[in-house]
């Protein structure tokens, strides 16, 4: 499981992971009675893991403290003898024990084998003012662990180390585009690796062509020993016209293996700044790519990997794009790929949408288009967008169901020929200005 860069929340973190949001039943047990709970609900509050609480809600909705997290047996007050008590699970929020203002806890988030990466890519640490960090979270059992804490080797002011991220297996990769090795604001990326319980940094990238403001590192993903790499700021074909480039391991050494840019780059497109790879496909957004969809409408550029050539192989439009759409926030998984347009307008101004792709072999083809079913101006709905091969989440990190931009993220379910809308979440302690969201992972 993997996930790339979306945007920031400041402060906290709370954390989405689909298999947390279940239904069932629960026994609770009174003395030597069992007491089967129906349509169970449970709703989190405190931060971290063992001063967290469930609560149980009566049928007046009265929440009443009820035991330890994830606790399967507690002695009920009398109050609910008899009664068949609803309960709901919205989430466990994730905070840094060590926490400041401004640290942009959350700006980048992903998900690996047992374990959560947060980047807080404005920490203010023994590296510098805005250094950034990252923090991994292990679970266990049920319980997310206090994470550890790390910090790039070389790291200095204004790095803005975890500001992207991606993870799969025992590697995270950390992208740090303000890095200056090659020229102000040039950027990098870091390896992180995974030894038992340890981790490490293994490697630092640095493209080979790297020059000031290219912001290398602004997104990143890894598949296998590959890495995908964008810099959205390239000027090869013009000012900011972007790059994304791709560098493969051999044992504990990576090298990059090719650069990646559209066949037809313009000056503004901002081509890396949202990108995917999987297996021998690589899929880079190009935000404001001018195209016959109109000014800034977007595209999606396909790769693929032959040997060690990487060929670009189809430009993706959306066959309703519009002018502004903004059609370029993507992810892939298999022979699926989804890409957010998050400024269409279906809904109304920036409602946005997300498109559905498959590849029959030879091309990806648009099989579906999905708005939020409850969709309206202004949600972005597609902002951030995670997906496996049966379950996609969908971030609208401007919904207003907590407040004025709080965001929400939607849960969508395949059926084998369908992607069905299934549920909606918002933060249970969500307010306004949360951007809930932006990002999530899956």
């Amino acid at each position: 499981m993997k996930i790339k860069y979306r945007g920031g929340i400041q402060g906290v973190f709370l954390l989405f992971l689909i298999f947390y949001f279940i239904s069932g039943e629960i026994a609770f047990a009174q003395s030597s009675t069992n007491y089967a709970m129906k349509k169970y609900v449970l709703d989190m509050c405190g931060a971290g893991n063992t001063s967290a609480r469930y609560y149980l809600v009566d049928v007046g909705g009265q929440p009443t403290p009820a035991g330890e997290l994830f606790s399967t047996n507690y002695t009920l007050s009398a109050g609910f003898l008899g009664q068949a008590i609803t309960f709901e699970f919205r989430g466990l929020k994730l905070t840094a024990s060590d926490g400041d203002s401004g640290d942009y806890f959350g700006r980048s988030v992903a998900l690996g084998d047992g374990y959560a990466v947060v980047g807080a890519s404005d920490d203010d640490n023994g590296r510098g003012k805005d250094a950034g960090a990252v923090y991994i979270f292990t679970k266990s059992g049920e319980n997310w662990i206090e994470p550890i804490k790390i910090l790039n080797q070389d790291g200095a002011e204004g790095d803005y180390f975890g500001y992207a991220l991606a993870a799969d297996g025992d590697y995270v990769v950390v992208g740090a585009p303000w890095d200056d090795d090659k020229g102000e604001q040039s950027g990098s990326a870091y390896i992180l690796k995974r030894d038992g319980t340890t981790w490490s940094q293994q490697a630092k990238l640095i493209p080979s062509d790297g020059g000031a403001d290219n912001r290398f590192g602004i997104a990143v993903d890894i598949s296998g020993d590959y890495v995908l790499i964008g810099a959205f700021f390239d000027n090869d074909f013009g000012t900011r016209s972007g790059s994304a480039y791709i560098f493969k391991r051999n044992g504990t050494i990576w090298s990059e293996q090719a650069i990646l840019q559209a066949n037809d780059g313009a000056e503004g497109d901002w081509f890396g700044v949202s990108l995917a790879i999987d297996d021998d496909y690589a899929a880079v957004g190009s935000r404001y790519n001018d195209n016959e969809k109109g000014t800034d409408a977007g595209a999606v550029y396909i790769f693929k990997r032959d040997g060690s050539i990487w060929t670009q192989k189809q430009k993706l439009m959306a066959s309703d794009g519009a002018a502004d759409d903004l059609f370029h926030e993507v992810d892939l998984f298999g022979n699926q790929l989804v890409v957010g347009a998050y400024q269409d307008d279906d809904k109304g101004d920036n409602s946005a949408s997300i498109y559905v792709f498959s590849n029959n072999g030879t091309s990806w083809i648009e099989q579906e288009k999905l708005t939020a079913s409850d969709g309206e101006k202004g949600e972005n709905f597609g902002c951030d967008i995670s997906m496996n091969s049966t379950r996609m989440v969908v971030g609208a990190y401007r919904d207003d169901d907590n407040g004025a931009n709080s965001g929400s993220i939607y849960v969508l379910e395949y059926n084998g020929t369908k992607w069905n809308e299934v549920d909606k979440i918002i933060a249970y302690d969500g307010d306004p200005g949360d951007y809930y969201g932006l990002p999530a992972a899956i």
